[in-house]
């Protein structure tokens, strides 16, 4: 990942799949924590639900008028949660749903200005029943509480009238016409009282609204998969893990000749190893040639590249001996042993040059000399190790072979 800018766009995104597959766990994990935390997040949301009123102060009742009853002010915000109409919530409309006026008081909210003559009445709850219920309810019981109010007036006039009449009766015939207009006018109060009622109306019933803030968890599932991929390229780049074959030809300078095996790698070629490298042997001579195969820093794929390149060479043919750099007794010695053996072909799998200085000095004398590479686990830092140790030499690594992709 860390050659990512020096692919072309096809390539680079090769990598970039190549580097969300190899990482896919932790794409889903941030795709899943993602999707958890909001289905969380919503759960411990409130239902809401919102209902309308209106206040017809503004156009009194003439019966009330004549009656001499002062019409109510419209009601201010705190009028309409204050604890007599709270109250009334938590004894008359809902008995044993709440312990407390605060408690209701937290869920219930006014919008607009009632004192111009309306209001939006916000309830929240655990339910959309639930908060329509109480919507309802708290309309109630502010008309209740404005009823009352009217009732109370006319109630304080027919005990006036009341006693007037009673003055009346007892002046006796001086009073008979004052107590026939006040028992008229009594007759009508108590008309009024079981006619009139209460000045707060609702114009829009209590209804569920769409939550304010609820979160779309497939919105979030797919939010939290892109950080996932961020956080896996973001990883990528900071180990300089080489997850293709044209990031690996880009790192080590050289071209990828194929691979060894049952991979099968987009980019590697469509020629096994094998037979890519006896054409290139046979480009600088054919013959017996010495192919010597190194690692890089870190890795260990040397012994398995070689074991499976000699196995393709023997059986097109080719008498091979393989030899392994630990067994082998240093350059002076593989150089005789070759000389003695006459083998057509002899692969030599040795340590990485970091290691075994000493490898670097094969490498020189070798026909072919190939940088055995495992996609995945090979990095960018074991290109760059590798380059620096082969500085200001004449003979460079010829190409690259993938070895089989790791589990």
């Amino acid at each position: 990942m860390p050659t990512i800018a020096a692919l072309s766009p096809r390539e680079g995104l090769q990598a970039v799949v190549a580097t969300i597959r190899a990482r896919a766990r932790i794409v889903v994990t941030f795709g899943l924590l993602a999707a958890l935390a909001t289905i969380v997040v919503n759960a411990s949301m409130s239902e809401r639900a919102t209902l309308t009123m209106a206040f017809e102060s503004n156009a009194p009742n003439s019966t009330l008028v004549s009656l001499g009853v002062v019409a109510l002010p419209n009601p201010s915000v705190a009028t309409l949660v204050s604890d007599g109409v709270l109250g009334r919530i938590l004894v008359d409309q809902l008995p044993g749903r709440f312990e407390t006026v605060e408690q209701v008081r937290e869920l219930v909210s006014v919008e607009g200005e009632p004192a111009k003559g309306a209001a939006v009445l916000t309830t929240q709850s655990d339910s959309p029943e639930d908060a329509v219920r109480l919507a309802a309810a708290w309309a109630n019981a502010i008309s209740l509480n404005r009823r009352d109010v009217i009732q109370a007036q006319l109630q304080a006039v027919a005990d006036s009238l009341s006693a007037e009449v009673r003055t009346a009766r007892r002046r006796g015939r001086r009073g008979r016409e004052a107590g026939r207009l006040a028992l008229a006018r009594l007759g009508r109060v108590q008309a009024a009282q079981q006619t009139i009622g209460s000045d707060a109306v609702v114009t829009r019933a209590a209804s569920p609204s769409v939550r304010a803030g609820h979160l779309n968890e497939l919105v979030f599932l797919l939010g939290g998969c892109l950080a996932g991929v961020l956080v896996a390229l973001a990883r990528d780049l900071w180990e300089g893990r080489l997850r293709t074959a044209a990031a690996v030809r880009v790192a080590f300078g050289a071209p990828v000749l194929g691979s060894v095996g049952s991979s099968n790698y987009a980019g590697a070629g469509a020629l096994p190893a094998a037979a890519v490298v006896e054409a290139r042997l046979a480009a600088v001579g054919g013959g017996r040639a010495l192919v010597v195969i190194t690692g890089t820093h870190g890795a260990d794929e040397p012994a398995e590249v070689g074991r499976q390149l000699a196995v393709d060479m023997r059986e097109a043919g080719r008498q091979t001996e393989l030899l392994l750099w630990s067994q082998a007794g240093g350059t002076e010695a593989i150089v005789a042993r070759r000389e003695r053996v006459r083998a057509e072909r002899t692969l030599v799998c040795a340590p990485p040059p970091t290691r075994v200085p000493e490898v670097l000095a094969l490498g020189q004398r070798a026909d072919l000399w190939l940088v055995a590479a495992s996609l995945h686990r090979t990095r960018s830092q074991d290109a760059a190790a590798l380059e620096a140790g082969v500085e200001g030499l004449p003979h460079h690594p010829d190409g690259g072979v993938l070895s089989a992709e790791p589990s």
